[in-house]
């Protein structure tokens, strides 16, 4: 037996040997492309969704989720890509040979076909009883195309339907269906075929083609089911009044583009009758533009963890009284916070104490503002980027960003940075960048014992040369386990001069 056939026959070991309850979590990565970055918000997501997850008294599916994600890292099934700056693990990868296996044993099984459209073309109907299905397009023939969409249509038992690499023409969907939950379609199709499918779960959007028709798309709240929405290629979308009819939704996230969210409806769509909406699962609610934070709206989503809002092009007389962000301090739950604005901040705002990261973009506080943002008793990691906080001097105050591990701050006018190691005293990592006026970074700064990782993108030279100083310093001390990374200038300059 080869090396590779020996190495094999262990893993397949390790999956007989996985408890009853991580057999499908582990079968399911099999759906994801080979050396893709999966991100593990998006897994979680998609193992709810599927129902492969099963519920524990007192806790969320979501955590269960996230157990059982960190079981198969601990049992060297899945493998950590990128960190988060919370030191959460944001990104994984699965293993070519353990892919193989999963695609083996999937298939074996029953679990999942990973199907290239150029295979399907003779005998497309070898998809009709798969219960996950991953199309993936290299070559099509257009005779081929009504054959392979007919046999997906009788496909009743498929939970998983994954279209990659944008088919020809639109997307017909197995509306037949009853079982299916999740669907991620990339390419053009009908919003009326989505909406018949009415246990989805989890829709995924990798590239929408339509979201004009989607603007006026009432029956929306016909999807009862659905937990998750998620856009990644679109401009914006502005979603139906019906959106706050769906009691389920757990993450509504457009990653590029935005989401404009309408005030919800004094009277049910339904039955005319006036009930109070509110999304109490909602955790996950990412690029929302101007939207109004009054009392009576954030009253309806009480368990956002996640929010992510931009400001733009304040006009007609509205300001910052007019959508109320003040009262974002009410959502108590709330964990993740981005707040972009190009219009300057009231100096007043306040944050939720139970924060533990948050983003500001463009806002143009003061750095004395920051003595709000550093009282937050869970704050863990802090973005300042682009002009989010102006001024030449930053005294940050001792007794405050206790729990900080994470600092990164992007195009300011910084120039004096005063602070010594008790401003920060559970910093991990620090990243500064564009800051042509820095003159250094504190040199207490490097007495941090739990800092890791320094590094500089197009700053000072003399910030770049502090930097260097504070790690040859550490080194001297005997800690050569602070890691410092400087990009310059000119090295970014030559390298697309001559690239």
């Amino acid at each position: 037996m080869g090396g590779d056939g020996f190495c094999f026959e262990i893993l397949s070991l390790s999956y007989r040997q996985l408890p009853v309850h991580l057999k499908p979590c582990f079968l399911y990565m099999a759906i994801f492309r080979e050396d893709s970055d999966i991100r593990v918000s998006m897994l979680v997501q998609l193992w709810v969704a599927e129902g492969i997850v099963k519920p524990i008294r007192y806790r969320s599916l979501e955590e269960v989720a996230e157990d059982n994600f960190k079981d198969l890292i601990d049992r060297n099934l899945i493998q950590v890509r990128d960190y988060g700056s919370r030191n959460n693990i944001k990104s994984c990868i699965i293993h070519d040979l353990l892919r193989e296996l999963c695609l083996k044993e999937a298939e074996k099984e029953k679990f999942l076909c990973v199907a290239m459209i150029h295979s399907l073309n003779s005998h497309p109907r070898s998809i009709s009883n798969m219960r996950r299905l991953i199309i993936q397009r290299t070559s099509i023939k257009e005779e081929f195309q009504q054959e392979v969409f007919d046999a997906m249509n009788s496909a009743s038992r498929t939970r998983s339907l994954i279209f990659r690499d944008s088919v020809y023409g639109p997307i017909k969907l197995p509306v037949r269906s009853r079982l299916l939950r999740v669907l991620s379609i990339d390419g053009i199709c009908s919003h009326e075929e989505i909406l018949q499918l009415v246990n989805l779960r989890c829709i995924h959007f990798e590239d929408l083609l339509f979201p004009e028709q989607l603007n006026n798309l009432e029956s929306l709240s016909r999807s009862w089911n659905l937990l998750t929405v998620n856009f990644v290629r679109t401009a914006s979308v502005s979603l139906p009044t019906e959106i706050w009819e769906m009691p389920h939704l757990r993450h509504l996230k457009i990653a590029q583009g935005f989401f404009y969210l309408p005030d919800p409806p004094s009277t049910n769509s339904k039955n005319g009758r006036r009930d109070i909406f509110e999304l109490k699962n909602l955790q996950t609610l990412s690029r929302v533009r101007n939207f109004r934070c009054t009392n009576e709206v954030l009253r309806r989503i009480p368990n956002l963890k996640k929010l992510g809002i931009t400001y733009k092009q304040f006009s007609d007389g509205f300001g910052w009284d007019y959508y109320e962000v003040y009262n974002i301090a009410h959502l108590r739950n709330l964990e993740s916070f981005t707040l972009e604005s190009y219009e300057k901040l009231p100096q007043n705002l306040c944050f939720p104490r139970s924060l533990k990261k948050l983003t500001l973009i463009g806002c143009k506080v003061s750095w004395e503002y920051l003595t709000v943002v550093g009282s937050l008793p869970h704050l863990e990691a802090l973005n300042l980027m682009r002009q989010a906080v102006i001024g030449r001097e930053w005294n940050p105050v001792e007794g405050q960003f206790l729990k900080l591990k994470s600092l990164r701050i992007d195009d300011t006018d910084l120039e004096e940075w005063v602070a010594d190691s008790s401003h920060f005293p559970n910093l991990e990592k620090l990243q500064l960048n564009r800051l042509p006026d820095l003159k250094e970074i504190p040199y207490g700064i490097g007495e941090i014992g739990t800092l890791g990782s320094i590094s500089l993108f197009w700053c000072s030279s003399s910030a770049n040369a502090s930097a260097e100083k504070i790690q040859e310093e550490q080194q001297q001390l005997g800690n050569s386990d602070l890691r410092v990374h400087v990009r310059r200038k000119d090295e970014i300059l030559n390298y697309k001069l001559f690239s």
